[in-house]
């Protein structure tokens, strides 16, 4: 169809810059932000061991010449943690590879299936960080049985203001305790609906919001607390990926430290496999990609602290 006499409707469009293509959200537990990441596995290895030590003793009152002396001592153990290889793979067939060239796209194309490999293989890194993997038979950041939990019936949509102000100091005061006055969490992931009452809900009498009001009063007491929203945190999230049961409808809070001696994970970056291990079969070469990581290693779980609350609306 023409439109002036001889030109083309093709002929009178603009073309844009760039291309629009998909947004991907932050992966947070797989790129470091919350758990200290090093990618400083080794190729091949099966498992990371970490040397512990533990230490007991006591001293007392003796008298002159006694043979009850308290001893201490010293004994030594080791942690292991299993290597897990996660792959993705992109492709083309024949006539697929043929029309790219012809096009001009080949270069482009390949950037961005080798992008998807390595997004997909980033997300099952940040599934397993965050809660690990039941086939695999180990847990994760939010569900690691060694740490505390209080299945708490504090509900955040029916409180007042300075009762949620006086929960969070009570379960930093809890953790503090806990762990004999030695950890003292700085660090806090809840969930996406709690993070944004914290936000809309003011003190009494004041312009300033619960979460404000919060880390402005233990930051006047030397205790630097961070607040994060994490989706993960949220109930359905939750019960989505096994760690608690269907229609539980409860929220998970998570105090910790933000510290590689206290929670870490190890990885091997992402990377094409060699030359030799590309497939080629039927019309269709196969491109693998991979990556290995262990799951989330709590060192310290005295450092950190679950609670759950009912799901804020």
């Amino acid at each position: 169809m023409t439109t002036g006499g001889n030109l083309l409707y093709r002929a009178l469009e603009q073309n844009m810059p760039g291309v629009l293509s998909r947004r991907y959200r932050d992966l947070a537990f797989e790129n470091g932000k919350i758990v200290p990441t090093k990618a400083d596995l080794k190729p091949g290895a099966a498992e990371v061991v970490r040397n512990t030590i533990d230490e007991v003793g006591d001293a007392d009152i003796v008298g002159d010449g006694a043979f009850d002396i308290p001893i201490v001592d010293v004994s030594a153990n080791e942690d292991r943690y299993k290597v897990f290889m996660i792959a993705s793979a992109f492709s083309y067939t024949f006539q697929q590879e043929r029309a790219y060239s012809f096009a001009g796209a080949k270069a482009d194309i390949d950037n961005r299936k080798q992008m998807l490999a390595k997004r997909s293989i980033a997300e099952r890194h940040h599934r397993i960080a965050a809660f690990g993997d039941t086939r695999l038979n180990v847990t994760g950041f939010l569900n690691n049985a060694g740490v505390a939990l209080n299945n708490s019936s504090f509900d955040p949509n029916t409180a007042a203001p300075d009762e949620l102000a006086e929960f969070f100091v009570d379960e930093l005061k809890a953790a503090h305790t806990a762990s004999n006055n030695v950890e003292m969490p700085m660090d806090v992931l809840i969930s996406t609906g709690f993070y944004f009452k914290l936000v809309k809900t003011r003190m009494p009498d004041s312009s300033v919001s619960v979460l404000t009001y919060i880390k402005q009063a233990l930051s006047e007491e030397d205790v630097n607390f961070n607040i994060t929203k994490c989706q993960e945190c949220d109930s359905a999230q939750l019960e989505t990926n096994g760690v608690q049961a269907l229609s539980t409808n409860k929220d998970l809070i998570t105090l910790y430290t933000k510290d590689p001696e206290v929670v870490e994970r190890h990885i091997e970056l992402v990377q094409m496999m060699p030359q030799e291990w590309i497939t080629v079969r039927d019309g269709r070469r196969v491109y693998p990609m991979f990556s290995s990581t262990t799951s989330t290693i709590i060192n310290y779980p005295g450092a950190f602290r679950y609670i759950k609350v009912p799901k804020v609306n």
